[in-house]
């Protein structure tokens, strides 16, 4: 990925690893923002959904979902520091962003980034909209006509096909690059050593890479996309914005307009 980052650029190996470091830390630091805010979402939507009357929830729902997130940064930013001291470049070609010395710590490493931003949310998002996917199912609102009771169906299956669309795209777009990451651990080679063994097996593990790193942008348009609740907040947050900004606009407008008229005064 930070090869093609810097292909068109010719940087000295000083400046590559500085912005490897940089680079490597920032993908991983949004990747992890992205994926535990998705995760933070299902739970959400797992106690609204699943278990309206919980008292916990309504309670303690905004700390809670506080907890969640402050527990979830200090776990991201754990899990990119090392990024900061492990990414290197090559002197002889700085622009390859890569594990130059894959010891056995660094192999721990890459499976604690699996468990950490993988297969603890695959976990968290299964869970959560499975039970979400299996209440919807078999739940029947009482006193509802057959035709009422159709067009709820056909909701719940639109529901639960976006529910079922969301977690599938995140687990395949980004189990190559966690897979990629167990390779690497396992038989303790650097990129660099995978080109050696073939330039197929190392078109992979960079184009691994780079799904990966889109998932962070692609979330928030498939939630938009397919989300009619995220996408109704959404909305009340970019007018909220709009109308707040336009006041303070017209606030200023006020202002420049009534001095000159004091000063003249």
């Amino acid at each position: 990925t930070g090869y093609l980052v810097t292909s068109a650029i010719t940087i000295s190996y000083s400046e590559g690893l500085v912005l490897s470091r940089i680079l490597t830390f920032s993908v991983i630091i949004s990747y992890g923002a992205s994926i535990m805010a998705l995760c933070i979402i299902a739970i959400d939507r797992y106690f609204v959904i699943v278990r309206p009357l919980s008292a916990f929830y309504r309670r303690y729902k905004r700390r809670f979902l506080g907890g969640l997130l402050v527990l979830s940064s200090i776990v991201i930013i754990g899990v990119a520091m090392p990024m900061l001291f492990i990414i290197g470049v090559y002197p002889d070609d700085a622009r390859l962003f890569d594990f130059t010395n894959v010891t056995p710590e660094t192999s721990y490493y890459l499976i604690l980034i699996c468990i950490a931003l993988y297969i603890i949310p695959v976990l968290v998002l299964t869970i959560s909209y499975g039970r979400v996917i299996i209440y919807m199912k078999n739940y029947v609102r009482p006193g509802v006509n057959v035709t009422k009771r159709d067009e709820e169906n056909d909701k719940k299956r639109k529901f639960i096909r976006t529910l079922i669309f969301i977690t599938g795209t995140y687990l395949l777009i980004t189990w190559p690059f966690f897979a990629t990451c167990v390779g690497l651990a396992i038989t303790r080679r650097s990129l660099r050593e995978v080109l050696q063994l073939g330039l197929v097996y190392y078109l992979l593990a960079i184009f691994s890479l780079a799904t990966t790193g889109t998932i962070s942008v692609i979330n928030p348009f498939l939630y938009l996309k397919f989300d009619s609740s995220v996408r109704l907040k959404a909305k009340v947050h970019l007018s909220t914005i709009y109308n707040t900004a336009k006041s303070r606009l017209l606030a200023n407008d006020d202002v420049v307009s009534i001095s000159p008229s004091s000063k003249s005064d």
